[in-house]
């Protein structure tokens, strides 16, 4: 038998014993997610969609109480993606309590119900951007085509559009308490050094990602080794990438 904790309850209680917390669901950003011992996973944005319902109880330092019921709950990785890939590398799902006690439904933007027995331990946000990986250790200047650092880079997020920009990037690494951020030319499996800095972040490019690059800044579309799109390919502007595939590609019939 296992002993339960709820709400204020006695450490004693069991938890085959009914026992009331005051609320069916709770959910809060300052949780240990899923994957949180593999990834330096970021925490996510949780908002209550307005109009309040009266199943939605309270906020108290930071957790948000719920009884099941139809208020919905907005859940965002402002930066990134989910990590847990149950939530199928969406930014932004809205949470429902219920139908059980303790389970959550969630559901896409588009719609698209994902499931309707989450935990509240699986909203972990990725640390690195879509169509990219984390990679545990560190990496030096000098080696994986280094290409060049930036410094006063404030957040993840800007590295990644600063990688993004340069037609030849496909790894960066991002180190806050500096605010540098190193661009790389190699897409990077196992870093030089598998210690992991305290301070850094490594993020590549998935093997999966096809390598004509959506660069709408710098307003060209070009192939990551050679500066231009070979042929059977189309390169596809994107005039809104941060809603989309930084990197896609379209496979056409050979062209004459």
């Amino acid at each position: 038998r296992k002993c339960g904790y709820c709400g204020g309850s006695p450490i004693t209680t069991r938890a085959d014993q009914v026992e009331s917390c005051g609320y069916d669901c709770l959910l809060r950003a300052d949780k240990d997610m899923v994957g949180y011992d593999q990834a330096p996973l970021l925490k996510p944005t949780i908002d209550v969609s307005l109009p309040k319902e009266g199943n939605y109880i309270a906020e108290k330092v930071g957790q948000h109480q719920l009884n099941i019921g139809p208020q919905s709950m907005t859940v965002t990785c402002s930066q990134t993606v989910f990590y847990d890939s149950a939530l199928q590398n969406e930014e932004t799902v809205f949470v429902t309590c219920g139908p059980a006690k303790y389970r959550f439904t969630v559901t896409s933007e588009s719609g698209v119900v994902l499931g309707t027995n989450f935990k509240n331990n699986q909203f972990g946000c990725d640390p690195c951007p879509k169509y990219m990986v984390y990679v545990a250790g560190s990496l030096s200047p000098g080696e994986f085509k280094y290409i060049g650092s930036f410094f006063n880079t404030g957040s993840l997020a800007q590295c990644n559009s600063q990688c993004r920009d340069n037609i030849a990037c496909m790894t960066f690494q991002f180190y806050g308490l500096e605010n540098r951020c190193d661009l790389f030319g190699e897409v990077v499996e196992t870093p030089s050094l598998t210690t992991k800095s305290k301070d850094s972040t490594i993020c590549t490019l998935e093997k999966s990602v096809g390598s004509c690059s959506i660069k709408t800044r710098a307003g060209f579309c070009g192939w990551q080794s050679w500066g231009h799109c070979p042929k059977k390919f189309n390169c596809i502007k994107i005039e809104d990438y941060q809603t989309k595939c930084p990197w896609q590609k379209e496979i056409k019939a050979a062209a004459t």
